[in-house]
């Protein structure tokens, strides 16, 4: 959940907005490239926004991160301003009461700035699992402001301050965020100067931003095709198999012919060639329905790497993913 509050003064004239969301963050992992930039896919479900009281109609679009190993945030929809993900952990190890600081750039809602945050291994809870304790303080300047509205000719002069503190459980094992809290207080002064005259307004604005675990979901059964026997085998597939019987009863495999693939799916609904860095050509037979695509080499690159690459022609790669999400994961054709 995350509130806000914009006021605005300027001589006798003072007005407040305040502004609440709340939603459910779930985030996806779409793809991890060889290098290790993953593509993360962050949906907002049931979005409810409130302004001054009225319920406004959100935008719900799916925002895309690509983000490296230690949460470096590489790609971010453009009304994101985060730096990290899901926060900026250390690039060393750190004791308790040690620090390390981030430095962002603020662009939010015509307003700039610079500013770092200080953030601190305040404790670590070793109860059970262990947990992370982490608090945060920020500090940095507004360099300038976006003032719609003046008259022609009106020059702006705008300076403020930026500053905040906040907390955040981490789960060390687990690599995840278990809750948050982050306030942020921006607060501005603008000189308006304008056919020989003067006007001082004064803005602030301050933004409180809460993640809270979500409450467990209740257990899907597992269908019995998919369930895991230890030391027998997985569903129908059992370690006495041989090669033959295994391919017999799962299909195609790495290596196989792309006329293989065609006799066993048909025609794709949809084919894309793409060129990879150091790898060669490919060309993706993709069927979107079924949540399957096949990655067909279309040089002797793929070849020339040894024998964990397929010849000319042959299945390189299988991607399996959620059926009809393939224009989040292959190029338009």
């Amino acid at each position: 959940m995350a509130t806000s509050e914009f006021t605005f003064e300027g001589g006798p004239v003072r007005h407040s907005t305040r502004g609440q969301v709340e939603a459910r963050e779930v985030h996806r992992v779409l793809e991890v490239t060889p290098e290790g930039l993953i593509q993360i896919e962050l949906v907002l479900e049931d979005l409810r926004v409130t302004i001054d009281g009225n319920t406004t109609e959100p935008l719900d679009d799916p925002w895309l991160y690509r983000v490296r190993p230690d949460g470096r945030v590489m790609e971010r929809p453009a009304r994101s301003a985060e730096d990290s993900f899901p926060i900026p952990l250390p690039d060393r190890p750190v004791r308790v009461g040690e620090s390390w600081t981030r430095p962002f750039t603020l662009s939010d809602g015509g307003v700039t700035g610079q500013a770092t945050t200080t953030w601190t291994l305040a404790s670590v809870d070793r109860g059970g699992a262990p947990v992370a304790k982490l608090t945060a303080r920020t500090a940095g300047t507004v360099t300038g402001a976006a003032l719609p509205g003046l008259p022609p000719g009106a020059q702006a002069r705008v300076l403020g301050t930026i500053r905040g503190e906040g907390e955040a459980d981490w789960a060390v094992d687990r690599g995840r965020l278990l809750r948050s809290r982050v306030e942020t207080v921006v607060e501005m002064t603008a000189d308006i100067a304008a056919e020989g005259q003067t006007v001082q307004l004064r803005l602030r604005v301050r933004a409180v931003s809460a993640r809270d675990p979500a409450a467990p979901a209740a257990a899907e059964p597992v269908a019995a095709e998919l369930l895991i026997a230890p030391g027998r085998g997985i569903g129908a597939l059992s370690l006495d198999l041989s090669v033959a019987e295994l391919t017999s009863r799962i299909g195609i495999r790495f290596g196989s012919s792309q006329g293989a693939v065609l006799l066993a799916y048909g025609k794709p609904p949809a084919s894309v060639d793409v060129a990879i860095p150091d790898l060669g050509g490919m060309r993706y037979l993709i069927y979107d329905d079924l949540g399957i695509a096949f990655g067909i080499t279309t040089d002797e690159a793929h070849a020339r790497r040894g024998p964990t690459h397929a010849p000319v022609g042959a299945v390189d790669v299988i991607t399996v993913f959620i059926p009809g999400q393939r224009a989040k994961i292959f190029p338009a054709p």
